[in-house]
């Protein structure tokens, strides 16, 4: 009777710590992007270009989440970038964090996608990472301080939503005592992490039905300097506000950009730099080269993207409005967009559309000189195919 007793009692041990070590069983995930576009694009003068590209689309990573009790979990995640499929065998880092979630807000330290970047912007264009999309046509800023931004060994706050508030914040904590300017045009001489006193602001409302609202900043403490003879600004702003009812949605975003002349800058416009009679291929980091200059804002620029869409069935149907006003002389940029995206399952979806970009001379032409083979226009046609997939364990 006292062995069965104890064998039971100790039988009732191991179980309890079973349901307990269950109770904070962690979760990890993996999963991926698989991407390819089929593009032509067809400039005014110079030769037309056909090729297949990806848009840094295709990606893989892991992620998981520990709970530490009722109410901290530990979170991280690790997402490269890729493209074998398309002939690229490198790897290139995306996200790599480690942090704490809880009811008072998420506090992660590492390399994660800027506030700037995620508020409204790429989240709010269907054909983000495509040919076809606003960032780097017109319509929105690109580059590592506008909507393709990661922000690296920084500290990340993303505050709990308040009746239907929620605030960012990104902050700088490293002091590497160095100019942020370049010795030669090679950008990777800058260093595009952010400093001391850097810091990226964001909010996000969506306290009203269909309604979402959003404004970022991002605010150098030293800004850029003597990079290809043109100086930055410190600062970036935007706000804007998306209408979704039903089967319909409007969205609006308005960009005031200064930082553009930074590694990997905002202030460039794709398929606009290499080679005049080859446009798409190749790329200059040379200033003696005058492809160096091309499809590039010599000075602060506002960025206007104006997308809509309409849900009809499987079906989304996009139109897109963008431009860009600059404060330079003769660099204008004009967008229109017109697509279907197709998803038969929710992992896949298939898609093709044209884009018409419409530039002035300065920003089209193929060197220093307006006059030397300008391109006043680009028709960008495209057809494409997205496959998600993922496991969580």
């Amino acid at each position: 009777m006292r062995r069965t007793s104890t064998v039971a009692a100790v039988a009732g041990l191991f179980a309890w710590g079973g349901a307990a070590s269950a109770a904070q069983a962690g979760e990890v995930s993996l999963y991926g992007q698989v991407h390819a576009g089929l593009h032509q694009f067809a400039y005014e003068d110079s030769s037309d270009v056909t090729k297949f590209t990806d848009q840094g689309r295709t990606r893989w990573g892991v992620s998981g989440q520990q709970p530490l009790d009722d109410e901290w979990t530990a979170i991280g995640q690790l997402e490269w970038s890729a493209s074998p499929h398309l002939g690229d065998d490198d790897f290139s880092r995306r996200i790599s964090y480690v942090g704490v979630d809880s009811p008072y807000g998420e506090l992660v330290v590492g390399t994660v996608h800027a506030a700037y970047k995620t508020l409204g912007g790429v989240r709010w264009d269907p054909l983000v990472a495509t040919e076809l999309q606003q960032r780097r046509t017109g319509g929105m800023s690109g580059g590592s301080f506008g909507h393709n931004d990661f922000v690296n060994r920084a500290v990340q706050y993303v505050s709990p939503e308040m009746a239907g508030l929620q605030l960012h914040a990104q902050i700088g904590v490293e002091d590497d005592n160095q100019d942020r300017t370049l010795s030669s045009p090679d950008p990777g001489d800058a260093d595009q992490d952010l400093q001391q006193g850097d810091v990226i602001l964001g909010a996000s409302y969506l306290g009203l039905p269909d309604w979402h609202f959003i404004a970022a900043v991002m605010h150098l403490d030293e800004r850029f300097t003597d990079v290809d003879d043109v100086d930055d600004g410190d600062t970036n702003w935007k706000v804007g506000a998306r209408w979704a009812p039903d089967a319909f949605s409007l969205a609006y975003q308005y960009e005031s950009v200064e930082i553009i002349r930074g590694p990997g800058g905002a202030g460039r416009i794709d398929n606009l730099v290499g080679d005049p009679s080859n446009r798409v291929d190749g790329e200059s980091t040379t200033d003696d080269d005058p492809a160096f200059y091309d499809g590039r804002f010599t000075d602060a620029v506002d960025h206007h993207a104006l997308i809509g869409t309409y849900q009809q069935g499987r079906n989304q149907w996009v139109l897109a409005l963008g431009h860009a006003d600059a404060d330079g002389d003769d660099e204008d940029v004009s967008s229109i967009t017109g697509a279907v995206v197709h998803q038969p399952h929710e992992d896949f979806r298939v898609y093709a559309g044209v884009q018409y970009q419409s530039f002035d001379d300065a920003i089209g032409s193929a060197g220093e000189d307006p006059d030397e083979a300008a391109d006043d226009h680009l028709t960008t046609y495209a057809i494409g195919a997205r496959y998600d997939f993922g496991a969580t364990f």
